[in-house]
């Protein structure tokens, strides 16, 4: 448990009503139809999605993952997010199509690129796979929340979970998509700041990169410094193969 000042409580109140703020805000935007409510009216300048795209990946669990991965395989360890690169380069190609098609969602786009049965198997797979997926999500943010308030306030993991995914429902379900994409660009911008001004901290404090680099030599884990140490192709700790 972390003891808190009156100077983090304020911060920490602050950004929750900011967050959910943007429920009120926008609350008119989200109920004038249906197409704004699930899609912000398909108008958004490409910035705003896409800030609200960095957002989503700096939400709890990924640092927490992310971190992990560097401290246990070095700098080669950023690679296991290749991942997000073949979504990046998926969404580029199709958007623009998907935007043309006028559909709302995947599996409305499937029945209007195929036809007969298999569109309606396609549709069929994409609700299956959306609601086994999202769960999982869902369970892994609302986990890593749990872990925090667990660490900061001592509460059951159980009561940050809940606590914060209420506390989404509030402004998701008041603004529809405006109010998801507002409040991830304010939390997008935040984010990107609390990052910079950690990480020059976090670097300061272990004595600047110049002692990380010595005291890594000094305990022989010099490797972890190569973003590249591959075990070959497919075989080994570290294969190019599960990266690609």
């Amino acid at each position: 448990m972390v003891h808190f000042t009156w100077l983090d409580y304020f911060w920490t109140i602050a950004y929750l009503i900011l967050m959910i703020g943007c429920g009120a805000v926008f609350y008119r935007l989200g109920k004038r139809s249906g197409s704004d409510f699930f899609l912000a009216g398909r108008g958004l300048p490409w910035w705003l999605p896409a800030t609200s795209n960095f957002a989503t990946h700096t939400a709890t669990d990924t640092p927490m993952w992310f971190s992990g991965m560097v401290y246990k395989h070095g700098l080669y360890g950023m690679w296991y997010s290749l991942f997000a690169g073949w979504c990046a380069i998926s969404a580029w190609v199709s958007t623009r199509i998907f935007r043309r098609s006028l559909a709302g969602t995947q599996a409305e786009w499937a029945t209007l690129r195929f036809s007969g049965l298999g569109a309606e198997l396609i549709r069929g797979w994409l609700a299956g796979w959306q609601v086994a997926m999202n769960m999982f999500i869902a369970g892994w943010v609302g986990i890593a929340m749990g872990n925090v308030c667990n660490y900061l306030f001592g509460w059951p993991l159980w009561v940050g979970l809940v606590l914060f995914s209420t506390l989404c429902c509030i402004y998701v379900i008041t603004a529809g998509f405006w109010g998801v994409i507002i409040a991830d660009v304010q939390q997008g911008i935040t984010m990107f700041i609390v990052i910079i001004l950690v990480s020059i901290w976090a670097a300061i404090a272990a004595g600047g990169p110049t002692k990380i680099v010595h005291d890594l030599h000094a305990l022989g884990l010099s490797e972890m410094l190569n973003p590249f140490r591959s075990t070959g192709f497919s075989g080994g700790e570290y294969p190019i193969l599960w990266l690609v």
